[in-house]
C-alpha cells in the first residue's frame, strides 16, 4: 500500500498522525520512506492541496526502496477488489543499491548520540564529584574519597578515557572538564561505577517529564466478576438458532452472545433468556462500515425495545455508534479492542466498557501478572486469523451475495475455514484448530477471570452440547474429562514472540 498520491484527502479527513509500517525492514527503508512522506506533507502544508503533485522520480524511489508486485492505495478508494492482491507468488522487485547507499549516508550512518557536558573533581580528603548535563537537565553524584597515590597519581588523560566510555548508551561526551588536586589515585572500577550511576540518573531526569500517572480504575460491572465460591460464570457466543437453543436451555450458561454476522435476535429469544435468568447480548460486526450502518439503520428502535442486556463491541468505530444509538445498553469490549496491558484496559474502561475480553495472545503468566481485574477469557472456539473485506469469492469468481463457506489450504495441506459474511461484506478466515483450555483448567482458575467464554462457529447442536458439558464438569465440578481433540492451547502456554 502506498498513499503518497492521496495524502491531501487523507489529511483533510481529519487525520493528524501518519503511520508508516517498517516491520522487518532495514533502517534504509525506514529513512527513505519517511523522508519522502515528510517532504510531501511539508509541501502540502506550504502550498495547499490544489498545487499538490508527486514527482515521478519520488514515486519511483519508493518502488526502488522496496516493492512486492507493485503498489495499491488500500481501502481508501474502494471497498475491495482484485487489484489489492496478487494471485501469484509475490515477487520482490529488488532495491536500487545506489539509492540505498545514498539514503544510508544521509540518514543512517550518522552519529545520533546526545552530547553531554561533564565536570569531575578529584581532590585529597574530598569525595569525588561528577556532574553531567544535557541541555537544561543535570545530575551531580558523589563518590568515595580518592586514595593516596603510592606510585603513579591519576592523570587527566586516564580520567577522560574512563568517563568517556559511554558504550551502548545514547550518549557521548561533547566536553569533559577534569579537575585534579593533590597526589591522588582512583581505581578504574570506581570511575566506571560513578559514570554508570550518573548516566542512569540523568536518563531518569530526562524521562521524568514523560511518565504517565496511572489512576486506579475499578470495574463496576453489571456482568459480575467471579463469585467468592469460585463457581465460574460460563458464557457462550452462538452463530445459529440451534446453538442458541442448546445454550438457552442449559442452566449452567450465564450469558449468551448473539453473533449478528450470521443470525438475528428476536423478542422470543430475549424472553427465553430472561425467563431462564440469563442475559442476552449482541455481538456486533468485526468490521463496521456502511453495510453495518445500513443494517442497523432500520433496526435501532426495534433493538432498543427488546431489553437487550449488553453489546459485545469489536472495533473502535462501534463505541461511539453504540453510545449514540443504543443508549443505556452496557458495552463489553471484545479482545479486538486492545487489552494486552493494564493501561490499555484502564483506557477501555474509561471509554465506557463495563467489562472486557482478555487478548487471546496473552499467556498464563502475563494474565496472572496483570494488576487490573481479569476480564473474560475465551477457553474454547475457532479464532479468526484474519478479518478481511477482501472477499475470496469475489476475487476468485464473482460476488454472489450469499453466505458461503470455503477452505483455504496452505503448503502443509492444512485446511482453514473461511466464511462469507455478506450481511456486512467481509470474510472470516479461521484457525485450522479450535482453542481449548480444558487441559490447563487449573491455570485458568488461578487467573480468576470474570467469566469464561465458549465460541461456537459451525458446530452442530449436539457438538455444542457436548463441549458445554465438558466445560461444566471441568470448571464447575472440578472433574477431569480430557481435552477436546484435535485442538490447540493457542498462546496460553507459549505466549507471543
Amino acid at each position: 500500500m502506498c498513499t503518497i498520491k492521496i495524502l491531501p484527502e487523507i489529511i483533510e479527513s481529519g487525520v493528524y498522525s501518519l503511520k508508516i509500517e517498517g516491520r522487518m525492514k532495514s533502517p534504509e527503508y525506514t529513512a527513505g520512506v519517511v523522508s519522502i512522506y515528510r517532504k510531501y506533507v511539508d509541501l502540502l502544508k506550504k502550498n495547499g492541496p490544489k498545487k499538490y503533485h508527486v514527482e515521478d522520480k519520488d514515486y519511483k524511489k519508493l518502488e526502488q526502496i522496496y516493492s512486492r508486485s507493485g503498489f495499491n492505495e488500500g481501502y481508501y478508494k474502494q471497498h475491495n477488489g482484485k487489484n489489492m492482491m496478487t494471485f501469484k507468488k509475490p515477487s520482490y522487485s529488488g532495491q536500487n543499491e545506489e539509492l540505498i547507499k545514498e539514503i544510508n549516508s544521509r540518514f543512517v550512518a550518522l552519529d545520533k548520540k546526545l552530547k553531554l557536558d561533564g565536570y569531575i573533581r578529584i581532590a585529597e580528603d574530598e569525595p569525588i564529584i561528577l556532574t553531567i548535563s544535557f541541555e537544561d537537565k543535570y545530575v551531580t553524584l558523589y563518590g568515595t574519597q580518592p586514595l593516596e597515590a603510592l606510585k603513579q597519581p591519576i592523570t587527566e588523560e586516564n580520567v577522560i578515557k574512563q568517563i568517556s566510555k559511554t558504550g551502548n548508551t545514547p550518549y557521548i561526551f561533547g566536553s569533559l572538564t577534569v579537575d585534579i588536586s593533590g597526589n591522588v589515585f582512583v581505581p578504574v572500577k570506581e570511575l566506571n561505577e560513578l559514570r554508570r550511576k550518573a548516566i542512569d540518573s540523568l536518563t531518569e531526569e530526562l524521562l521524568s517529564g514523560y511518565r504517565r500517572i496511572i489512576e486506579p480504575v475499578k470495574m463496576d460491572s453489571s456482568i459480575d466478576n467471579i463469585s467468592k465460591n469460585e463457581i465460574f460464570k460460563i458464557n457462550c457466543l452462538v452463530s445459529n438458532y440451534e446453538q442458541f437453543k442448546i445454550c438457552a436451555e442449559n442452566k449452567y450458561i450465564d450469558n449468551i452472545y448473539i453473533s449478528l454476522d450470521t443470525m438475528d435476535v428476536s423478542e422470543a429469544m430475549v424472553e427465553m433468556c430472561h425467563n431462564k435468568n440469563k442475559k442476552i447480548l449482541l455481538a456486533l460486526p468485526y468490521i463496521f462500515r456502511k453495510e453495518a450502518k445500513s443494517y442497523f439503520k432500520d433496526k435501532i428502535e426495534y433493538i432498543n425495545s427488546l431489553g437487550i442486556d449488553g453489546l459485545l463491541i469489536r472495533n473502535v468505530d462501534e463505541i461511539h455508534f453504540a453510545k449514540t444509538n443504543f443508549v443505556g445498553i452496557p458495552m463489553i469490549f471484545d479482545y479486538y479492542l486492545y487489552s494486552m496491558n493494564d493501561e490499555a484496559v484502564r483506557s477501555n474502561l474509561k471509554l465506557g466498557a463495563i467489562g472486557y475480553t482478555e487478548s487471546v495472545e496473552l499467556n498464563f503468566k502475563e494474565l496472572k501478572d496483570k494488576e487490573v481485574s481479569c476480564g473474560e477469557i475465551i477457553v474454547y472456539g475457532y479464532i479468526p486469523l484474519m478479518v478481511t473485506a477482501g472477499c475470496i469469492n469475489k476475487n476468485l469468481s464473482k460476488c454472489t451475495r450469499t453466505n458461503e463457506k470455503y477452505l483455504l489450504i496452505d503448503r502443509y495441506k492444512t485446511e482453514f475455514k473461511v466464511k462469507n459474511i455478506c450481511r456486512f461484506c467481509y470474510n472470516l478466515i479461521y484457525n485450522s484448530l479450535p482453542i481449548s483450555l480444558l487441559s490447563v483448567d487449573s491455570e485458568v482458575k488461578r487467573v480468576l477471570p470474570s467469566s469464561i467464554r465458549l465460541q461456537f462457529v459451525d458446530e452442530t447442536a449436539r457438538e455444542a452440547e457436548e463441549i458445554i458439558d465438558k466445560y461444566v464438569k471441568t470448571f464447575i465440578y472440578n472433574e477431569q474429562v480430557g481435552e477436546i481433540e484435535p485442538s490447540t492451547r493457542g498462546h496460553f502456554k507459549r505466549g507471543i514472540e
